[in-house]
């Protein structure tokens, strides 16, 4: 008489039968991967062509082993506590970025607000600049077109002074030294015609 064994008729089959019945509900499986994760495997199983899925040829472990990875693991409940930790490390992470992007894009505007207030300084400097220098244009301008005038008075009183005989070395002297000592009698020009010639030159 031909009277098949409870277990299967060979190592692979009771292999396979072991794995349908770890599937079925209630079993310890379902307890360490949840009831979700569980119909996924039984829609998987009831998908395949023969009703079972093939058995993986895996060495066991030893016991010490598998208690150290069931503890690792934990229970489903676990698993639901890490996720939700994940969750909660997800949203504050967003939070914190989000904070992060407010802060950097304020300090662009407060950069961006710096460089046009410094640009419209350097604006004002320039118009006061060529306001200047448009002023004593002019007034060359008279002194050439009328000697006898005021300003071609005045221009002859200051190529009178005793500095006016230096007036191209003291420029080239303020343009190569940091520091240019002027040393003269009273009256000679040195407070009033330095500041002119450094006017004219720029």
């Amino acid at each position: 008489i031909d009277v098949e064994p409870a277990f299967g008729r060979s190592k692979a089959e009771a292999e396979g039968r072991a794995l349908l019945s770890a599937t079925e509900a209630g079993g310890p499986l379902e307890y360490f991967i949840g009831q979700q994760k569980m119909n996924d495997i039984k829609s998987f199983i009831d998908e395949s062509p023969a009703g079972h899925v093939a058995a993986l040829h895996v060495p066991e472990l030893p016991e010490e082993a598998l208690d150290r990875l069931m503890n690792a693991i934990g229970s489903h409940v676990d698993h639901t506590e890490r996720l939700e930790e994940h969750a909660l490390a997800k949203k504050r992470y967003e939070v914190d970025f989000k904070e992060r992007r407010l802060r950097k894009q304020i300090q662009q505007d407060g950069r961006m607000k710096r460089r046009r207030d410094e640009a419209s300084t350097q604006n004002v400097e320039t118009v006061e600049n060529d306001t200047f220098l448009n002023e004593e244009q002019s007034r060359a301008e008279k002194a050439a077109s009328d000697p006898e005038g005021k300003q071609g008075k005045m221009k002859n009183v200051r190529d009178a002074l005793p500095i006016k005989a230096i007036q191209n070395d003291l420029i080239d002297a303020l343009k190569s030294k940091q520091v240019v000592v002027v040393s003269g009698g009273t009256g000679s020009g040195k407070s009033t015609q330095c500041p002119q010639y450094i006017l004219e030159d720029s």
